[in-house]
């Protein structure tokens, strides 16, 4: 299936990591140890499992082919409207098995006084010989947040209460981790608003999808049989004020 992954590293002072933001337990999960060779990073996991990350200048890390950003836990959030747009799916051509999708959408806004917007929407298909069919589905709500130690707790004013992890990256393309997620800067937010830092000690990245995996779900969404002969795939996308160019080799898989 067709997948977006969010890498992401929490480091504790003790030699620990956790790889699991997005569980409950983040704050204690022990996914293995890690330490610190020169410029490398070296992950200690499983049974004799390794693995050796870069450490950048400016303090991100590389472990190709991602770039993981570091983020920081804050004490406030400064005026800022974060998105977060995830897909998966599962079965479909080649398979033999009846294709599912799922697509959402999660928006939240922070107006820099400790106040919250939150929406979104998603969707379903679910497509087979025989079958076929989909729903969709949307909130919203607002509230008051709290932060601090990379726990965002929101209170929503309809008396519901939701606990995150949470880390914040401010800069040209300012970004949060929320659970495990990455959201990125929507459009026409106030940037003239600082956070107050507290420690850097979380590195994330996104990654990218395989190109055979987006011209499979594309003919089996569209029927069409001449995406078979394409060779490369380029994507387009704008990231705050960066925009980055995806370059595909579709046949290679690179």
């Amino acid at each position: 299936g067709m997948m977006r992954y969010d890498i992401s590293y929490y480091f504790r002072s003790d030699g620990t990591y956790c790889d699991g933001l997005g569980k409950t337990d983040w704050q204690t999960r022990v996914s293995g140890t890690y330490s610190i060779k020169g410029d490398k990073v070296v992950l200690s996991y499983g049974e004799d499992k390794t693995r050796t990350i870069t450490i950048l200048k400016d303090g991100d890390l590389f472990s190709s082919p991602y770039r993981l950003f570091k983020l920081n836990t804050v004490s406030n959030v400064p005026i800022i409207s974060l998105k977060y747009t995830g897909a998966s799916s599962m079965g479909g051509i080649g398979t033999e098995m009846v294709y599912t999708g799922v697509v959402n959408h999660d928006y939240i806004t922070f107006d820099g006084k400790k106040n919250f917007t939150h929406s979104g929407f998603g969707n379903s298909v679910i497509a087979g010989e025989n079958v076929g069919g989909g729903s969709s589905s949307s909130y919203k709500g607002d509230g008051s947040y709290t932060v601090k130690n990379g726990v965002l707790s929101l209170k929503y004013n309809d008396g519901k209460e939701l606990t995150k992890s949470f880390f914040f990256r401010s800069g040209k393309i300012p970004m949060a981790l929320i659970n495990g997620r990455i959201y990125y800067e929507m459009e026409n937010t106030n940037k003239n608003n600082a956070t107050t830092t507290e420690n850097n000690n979380v590195a994330a990245a996104t990654k990218p999808l395989n190109g055979a995996e987006v011209l499979k779900k594309s003919n089996l969404a569209h029927g069409g049989k001449n995406l078979d002969n394409i060779k490369t795939l380029q994507l387009q996308t704008t990231t705050g004020d960066a925009e980055v160019t995806i370059f595909m080799d579709v046949i290679n898989q690179k």
